[in-house]
């Protein structure tokens, strides 16, 4: 070929070029050998290059250096469709001539026309410059005599221990000393080759047909549609359009595009399925697939089983798309169900779950049984997590409300309007309550015998509580009833939550009303609380309240009413005070005197319930004590009296004094005789009047003694 325009300063000439082989046994054609070495002989095994020489000219000169090759094959002269190319770097060219080894592979030669297409960059140019026109290939002496001589390898005659080959108006038969082996049988659309036992057989009217091998006496391979594929075995059958069997015995490959890798007595005969191997499975729905296994049967579209033994994927003509992964005697019938395996489960749920274990159903839709034993999620959206195996019995997990889960355990039970219901683990709890009831967000989290009636109830665990009331809640011990709406639990034992929102803890407290709390110690006595919103508390070792500790955790604040007390006590150790001040008890027993006291009601409770005492802005604007101006600490109401009292005793101490002298003067009085004055009756007035005073203050002294 040759190029020569004003633009393009190339002309390249290709001089000869070898043939790709057709054959791999026969002779490589190449680049002529050196003459120490002989030509190279016709039987050297051959590769996919061949040899390419031509000649480079740049503006009428013959190109002398090293320049960059780039090959390209075609399917046609022009344009046409790209198949391989092969570059060769920095190629030496002498006086215009180059000779290399071009390797596009084997593939591209298949009997059809090629054609090469040449690019060249010498330097100093930037890129490659395409030469045309391009250059077509032509077979080499070698390809021609590889194509009237098909014997291969020993002696070529009828008689020699090699391949040898007939051919009759019908087919080309290949065989060993003469005996049939591989029969061609041309056709016009493709041919039919069959291999292997004499007596394997495909339907004449057919095409494309294909049994590489395999058959005996009695058993031999069969294709009877167009495409089938037999790869060998015995006994096999193609049935099916397109149908393919690798191998294995007594198979059957009936649907179209059906395939059957191997195995025994495999039978593919839904459309488009497929079996990897085992033996006795059938593959019947539309792109069913078994993987192997024995007895597995998948007669439903787009059914799957892994393997294992008489698994079933099952249904009618709305049921597809299941899948058992494995296991035994499982059954899956539900659309898009799935059974990753296990033993005798089924899933008859649309998109229903299983994923092991034994005897478990998951029959809702969208229904899980993770796995555990005889466990059933027959909600829609139910899940069951395992369980129902506890060592030495079973009795399987029941999620039958819809969205209802049991994490696992023994003997649980979602009841079918337990919407929403969850039961994490334990043994015989239950969710229920009679039909229509409205039992949503029920959740027991474990333990035993636990019973949840009506919706948003709640039992932790613990041994057969009972949640019966909407939003009631038990958190756990034993024996134990919330049944007010919203009533709570906590624990302990026997307690009762009757009333709306009441609270009762401990042992046998009774929160009989509404809002009532009910605490009771561990004596084994009923302990009431009969007034809505009150807060009743049996504690017979003390109550104690803590405001604040130290850095030691020791308290220092707060009141206790102790074992058997009336009143409480506050904490008034010394080591707990600071900023100590001292106190005149006259000036506090005056500042009292001023304060108005009255007797008046709480707004909160009835007018005749009076009670006595001061106000508290009174009383702390009087004394400046107190965390705020609204209420009246009774320390410091106690202090107020104490001190009171201090500054009346040493007005009475005075008194005393006084009424002392004035006696010691009386008594002089009596012992001198009449006096020579008259009495001065008012000095006596005024001692009877310090004598009342002093026994006055007498009398509350005792008392203040009497109530410090």
């Amino acid at each position: 070929m040759s190029i020569s325009t004003h633009r393009n300063p190339w002309i390249a000439r290709a001089l000869t070029m070898g043939a790709i082989l057709a054959v791999a046994s026969l002779g490589r054609v190449g680049p002529a050998a050196s003459q120490e070495n002989g030509p190279e002989s016709a039987q050297v095994a051959a590769g996919s290059s061949f040899t390419y020489q031509g000649r480079l000219v740049k503006n009428g000169q013959p190109v002398n250096g090293l320049c960059d090759l780039s090959f390209s094959l075609w399917d046609a002269a022009s344009s046409g469709g790209f198949v391989n190319s092969n570059t060769i770097p920095t190629q030496p060219i002498t006086n215009g001539l180059f000779t290399v080894h071009v390797d596009f592979g084997t593939s591209p030669f298949i009997g059809e026309a090629r054609w090469i297409e040449t690019a060249v960059r010498c330097p100093p140019d930037a890129g490659y410059t395409t030469l045309s026109p391009r250059t077509r290939l032509t077979a080499a002496p070698y390809a021609l005599y590889a194509l009237n001589n098909w014997a291969l390898g020993g002696n070529s005659g009828t008689g020699g221990n090699g391949f040898v080959g007939t051919i009759d108006n019908t087919a080309l038969t290949i065989g060993v000393n003469g005996t049939g082996a591989l029969r061609f049988y041309p056709n016009a659309n493709s041919p039919n080759l069959v291999g292997g036992y004499s007596g394997n057989y495909f339907t004449p009217t057919i095409y494309g047909a294909t049994i590489a091998g395999g058959g005996s006496f009695f058993y031999e391979n069969r294709v009877l549609n167009t495409f089938g594929s037999v790869g060998g075995g015995r006994g096999n059958q193609a049935d099916g359009y397109g149908s393919t069997i690798a191998g294995g015995i007594d198979s059957k490959a009936v649907g179209d595009y059906a395939t059957v890798a191997g195995g025994l007595h495999n039978y593919a005969t839904g459309s488009s399925s497929g079996i990897g191997g085992g033996f006795y499975n059938v593959a019947s729905g539309y792109v069913s697939y078994i993987g192997g296994g024995d007895l597995n049967v998948a007669s439903t579209q787009n059914a799957t089983i892994g393997g294992g033994y008489s698994n079933t994927v099952s249904g009618g003509q709305l049921i597809a798309n299941g899948t058992i992964g494995g296991g035994v005697f499982n059954a899956n019938s539900g659309f898009a169900a799935t059974i990753a395996g296990g033993h005798g489960n089924q899933a008859t749920g649309e998109w229903a779950s299983m994923g092991g274990g034994g005897f478990n159903a998951a029959s809702g839709r969208s229904g899980t049984v993770s796995g555990g034993e005889s466990n059933v999620a027959a909600g829609p959206g139910s899940t069951v997590g395992g369980g129902g195996w506890n060592g030495g019995g079973t009795s399987g997990n029941q999620a039958n409300g819809p969205a209802s889960t049991i994490g696992g355990g023994f003997g649980n039970a979602i009841s079918p309007d337990g919407d929403y219901g969850v039961i994490g683990g334990g043994q015989a709890n239950a969710i229920s309550a009679p039909p229509g009831s409205n039992l949503k967000i029920a959740t027991i989290g474990g333990g035993y015998n636990n019973k949840v009636t009506l919706g948003g109830g709640t039992v932790g665990g613990g041994n057969s509580n009972t949640a019966g009331n909407f939003d009631a809640t038990v958190a756990g011990g034993s024996n134990n009833t919330a049944s007010g709406p919203g009533a709570m639990v906590p624990g302990g034992i026997s307690n009762l939550a009757q009333g709306y929102t009441s609270f009762a803890a401990g042992r046998r407290a009774k929160a009989n009303n509404d809002g009532c709390f009910a605490w009771a110690d561990s004596n084994d006595f009923d302990f009431a609380c009969g007034n809505n919103n009150a807060f009743t508390a049996r504690a017979t070792g003390g109550v104690y309240f803590v405001s604040a500790i130290n850095g030691a955790g020791t308290a220092t604040a707060g009141v206790q009413l102790p074992i058997g007390g009336n009143a409480w006590a506050a904490l008034s150790d010394q080591n707990s005070k600071a900023n100590f001040a001292p106190i005149d008890g006259r000036a506090v027993m005056e500042k009292l005197a001023r304060i108005p006291i009255s007797t008046w009601n709480y707004k909160t409770q009835d007018e005749a319930i009076r009670h006595i005492g001061p106000m508290a802005q009174d009383f702390a604007a009087a004394f400046n004590v107190g965390e705020d101006d609204k209420h009246i600490t009774t320390i410091d109401a106690d202090g107020v009296s104490l001190a009171a009292l201090q500054g009346l005793y040493q007005i009475v101490q005075e008194k005393d004094q006084r009424i002392t002298q004035l006696e010691r003067e009386v008594a002089s009085l009596k012992q001198a005789g009449p006096p020579d004055q008259p009495v001065n009756f008012s000095n006596i007035v005024s001692l009877v009047a310090l004598a009342g005073v002093a026994l006055l203050g007498l009398g509350l002294r005792r008392k203040t003694a009497q109530a410090v």
